[in-house]
């Protein structure tokens, strides 16, 4: 299959990636035709900073930052629902049973976590307080900080996205499941989905051939002959927290996509995720914004003017994100690392309805 749709925004892509808005991107468009999913992929520029760094490629693996919040804790809690271990209206004084949790925390339930309703800050340095020297900070004494903080207003008054939410829901995974949180997500939706080889978690055991895209603003660092979380509180404890530390190559991302609105259709066979439990997911919330878990197009997001209503997507902050059209039932996933050079947080803003406009206006109009 050639690759039209891409021919518009690869020249969006490649003026940026000039500007030094990044040094590494991969653009996946996804869309169903006659029962079948057809993706087109694009790849620029080079992993890191250096001259001799290899270039991008279908094997390059990007730090989705907070593209982990839906594809990874999300998707765990979906699993953990339909397999009936929890539910939406659980409190958080069972779901956290192992914890003392405070009086004002206890009516917390499953979906105002997920939602972004808990009434917890947004974010909070906790990697500011890891032990010396080299000292690990561990997953729950975090959740012990976060248990302690006061909460900002009471929980469902209020929309507050909020990187708190999500390493609860991580800890919530691994005390229903009884496993850890990459352990439960390798069998349940890597394998289920033969994906696994597409995914590295942040904590496991490097694999040879992986190829890490550098997230790191010191030009010496390279390609990352290893993954490096850019996420602070994350990399404080070595391994994966619900809201960051899950990364992939596009394929991945693209196939995940795919398994969403697969999941979604009529007469769909896939095993992975109940269709049911997805549906509950896209009653919108907070003025038509968010939709458990996901971000929906509005007049100010990222979608561009082209996807339709019935979109749902996400962000993260290393200048990743995917939107997915379930009218349309077509995707579009843009990765790049635009952390790795310290100021274009504006670029990306700029860039990334651009390239949607492109890459739908070959392909709708």
């Amino acid at each position: 299959m050639g690759r039209k749709e891409l021919e518009r925004a690869e020249k969006i892509i490649i003026t940026y990636l000039n500007n030094k808005a990044f040094t590494a991107c991969a653009l996946g468009f996804s869309r169903l035709e006659e029962g079948e999913f057809r993706r087109q992929n694009g790849y620029w520029g080079k992993r890191g900073r250096q001259k001799d760094d290899p270039f991008v490629d279908r094997d390059s693996l990007f730090d989705l930052a907070s593209l982990t919040k839906p594809l990874f804790t999300l998707l765990s809690i979906l699993c953990l629902i339909r397999e009936k271990k929890t539910s939406w209206n659980e409190r958080l004084e069972s779901l956290l049973s192992n914890h003392s949790v405070p009086r004002d925390k206890k009516e917390i339930t499953l979906r105002q976590l997920v939602s972004h309703y808990s009434g917890l800050p947004a974010h909070k340095e906790y990697y500011k307080r890891r032990p010396e020297g080299d000292g690990v900070l561990e997953h729950d004494r975090i959740v012990e900080w976060i248990l302690e903080e006061p909460l900002e207003q009471r929980p469902g008054d209020r929309y507050v996205y909020s990187d708190l939410d999500y390493i609860i829901l991580g800890k919530i995974i691994e005390n229903i499941s009884g496993e850890g949180m990459a352990t439960y997500w390798r069998s349940r939706i890597g394998r289920r989905l033969s994906l696994n080889h597409h995914f590295y978690i942040a904590g496991e055991k490097q694999e040879d051939g992986h190829s890490f895209v550098s997230t790191s603003c010191d030009p010496g660092a390279g390609s990352n002959a290893s993954a490096v979380v850019h996420d602070h509180n994350c990399r404080a404890t070595g391994t994966i927290l619900g809201h960051a530390g899950l990364f992939s190559t596009l394929d991945g991302v693209a196939a995940l996509c795919e398994c969403l609105m697969d999941s979604l259709r009529e007469n769909s066979d896939n095993s992975c995720l109940d269709r049911r439990t997805l549906f509950s997911l896209f009653d919108t919330e907070a003025a038509g914004r968010w939709a458990h878990g996901f971000d929906v197009v509005t007049a100010k997001s990222s979608s561009g003017r082209y996807f339709s209503d019935k979109t749902i997507g996400h962000l993260g902050f290393t200048g990743t994100s995917f939107w997915i059209d379930l009218q349309r039932n077509l995707s579009v996933v843009l990765l790049t690392n635009r952390v790795v050079y310290e100021d274009t947080h504006e670029a990306i803003r700029r860039m990334r309805p651009l390239v949607h406009n492109g890459v739908l206006e070959e392909y709708l109009v």
